[in-house]
């Protein structure tokens, strides 16, 4: 692979800025969704025109995961290079569905060719010398396991054997119970509900779920209406002030569940990122399930 550079800037040498482990099992996540595009109903235009709008956030994604793991720009722009599904005036559905799948599947053999060439990548000096810290993957892993939760409840509610009663998520606390059970499933971790310490002004001294060991809690957000989407942003930064008062904080997970009700739900997916509050650091991810 050829490089451009210049004179006054040369770029670094290919390295691994996270554990090969860790990078491995961050792009595997990403093969499977894009494994769920590829699966997803495709019967009309309409739903053609959703898959579409899928792949382009996961495609963004994959490209700014792809920056963020290694230490150029390299493999981000290999990726980058694959062609993107056509967007052309519609003709025949048939062609026009399949030349999309046809280009998924190119971006997810791209995907599963870097995770192929991983062992041939070395780990950045800092990473090799630096102990990273063990709750890394678990935190990836449990973010994976909640972006999927829809999937386990949609097979838990539609149970077809006779005599065996189907579990109905009606409310965020059927939302809570399946995910605490598929949580504790996976992890060695003590997962609970943990009360909060109250602070002025909030409307709630209980978060929904907790790792302490992994500085993690989780909340759920159950949307029942459109206008849900102005509920969860008025809460959020109540709930930012709460949860900053939990001393092993270091991520916090916001599930928005039945979020294809609300009016603008990627809008809230902007809320992730790293905050600072009190002096308190720790990373916010706006979860769509």
């Amino acid at each position: 692979m050829k490089c451009k550079t210049t004179d006054s800037e040369q770029k670094e040498v290919l390295c691994l800025k996270f554990r090969k482990e860790d990078a491995k099992q961050q792009i595997e996540a990403q093969i499977l969704e894009g494994e769920n595009i590829k699966s997803s109903e495709i019967m009309s235009y309409a739903q053609l025109d959703e898959a579409r709008k899928h792949y382009s956030r996961w495609f963004d994604y994959n490209s700014l995961l792809l920056n963020r793991l290694f230490s150029n720009s390299d493999i981000a722009e290999e990726y980058n290079g694959m062609p993107s599904p056509p967007r052309h005036v519609r003709g025949n559905f048939s062609i026009d569905r399949n030349d999309f799948l046809r280009e998924v599947d190119l971006d997810i053999n791209s995907l599963k060719s870097i995770i192929d060439r991983l062992k041939l990548i070395p780990e950045c000096d800092d990473v090799k010398s630096s102990k990273s810290e063990e709750c890394e993957p678990d935190i990836h892993l449990i973010e994976h396991l909640c972006k999927r939760i829809q999937y386990s409840a949609n097979i838990l509610s539609n149970r077809t054997r006779p005599g065996k009663l189907s579990y109905k998520i009606e409310d965020e606390y059927d939302v809570q119970d399946l995910v605490h059970a598929v949580l504790r499933a996976y992890l060695k971790y003590s997962v609970q509900e943990d009360t909060m310490n109250k602070v002025a002004g909030t409307r709630s001294g209980r978060v929904d779920i907790s790792i302490e060991e992994l500085g993690l809690l989780i909340e759920i957000k159950f949307s029942r209406r459109p206008d849900d989407n102005k509920v969860f942003f008025d809460a959020f930064s109540k709930d930012l002030v709460l949860y900053s008062s939990w001393a092993p904080l270091k991520h916090l997970f916001y599930i928005i569940y039945n979020h294809n009700l609300l009016k603008d739900p990627e809008g809230l997916e902007k809320l992730s990122g790293k905050k600072e509050i009190s002096g308190k650091k720790f990373e916010v991810k706006v979860i769509l399930a």
